[in-house]
């Protein structure tokens, strides 16, 4: 962090799943990280936490928390293993909602799971909009077929995934024997628009992050830029599905 600050940095986030990876390690972390005086954003699991915990972050210059989710249905979540129950997510937000002058929130999610269907989608969706309050709102996306993970190695074993994809290409591929890639695409959707949303009146963390001045772009180059990126998105889903 020191040597990124005498890079000039401003902000940084922590790319690590597993920040919280006990409760007075992340105390002790952020005790430190006080000390540095610098802006940051972290991911989490939604346990271990609590209010202490949480508290002591804020107060050590985090100013934005994406909790890892990835589903609101029980069946899903036993299904991935995720040793997580909907009350641990809503523990974990309520808390963070308590600090939303200060700190912005959100969510991982992930659809399209072995087993995934309209209905894990509907609890996950009706969980959100009754219980989960947070600044930025879900944010899904499509599994994708990873080595190493369980799903890749079942798909190998039975010869429906061919390992030598890897050395043809550099495309990751995302997972569409159960569910097609527009059903995906449109519980990704669902989820996003989801949840509750808290006002939050500071500057998000990530809005510091953006290249260039927005207000320099003249509404037709936005409207251009924001349709290039949706192509963008569509080409790539359909090059990379398997």
């Amino acid at each position: 962090m020191d040597y990124a600050k005498s890079l000039g940095a401003k902000r940084i986030f922590f790319h690590d799943d597993t920040f919280n990876l006990g409760i007075e390690r992340t105390i002790k972390l952020a005790e430190i990280l006080k000390k540095k005086e610098i802006e940051y954003a972290i991911s989490c699991r939604v346990k271990p936490v609590n209010e202490e915990m949480i508290a002591k972050l804020v107060e050590s210059g985090c100013r934005h928390i994406t909790w890892g989710v990835e589903s609101l249905s029980d069946k899903i979540l036993n299904a991935i293993d995720k040793k997580i129950s909907k009350e641990d997510v809503k523990n974990a937000f309520d808390i963070c909602a308590k600090y939303a002058d200060r700190m912005s929130t959100g969510g991982f999610f992930c659809v399209g799971v072995p087993g995934e269907t309209e209905g894990t989608i509907n609890e996950t969706v009706y969980y959100l909009d009754k219980n989960i309050k947070s600044t930025h709102g879900p944010g899904a996306s499509m599994l994708y077929i990873l080595p190493g993970t369980k799903i890749y190695g079942e798909l190998v074993k039975n010869n429906r995934f061919d390992e030598r994809v890897w050395v043809k290409t550099d495309s990751v591929y995302y997972y569409t024997k159960e569910n097609s890639l527009k059903t995906l695409n449109r519980w990704r959707k669902r989820i996003n628009n989801s949840g509750i949303r808290l006002p939050f009146h500071s500057k998000y963390f990530w809005d510091y992050a953006l290249n260039g001045n927005k207000a320099d772009i003249s509404p037709m180059k936005k409207s251009f830029r924001k349709t290039r990126k949706k192509l963008g998105r569509f080409i790539n889903m359909l090059r990379n599905r398997y």
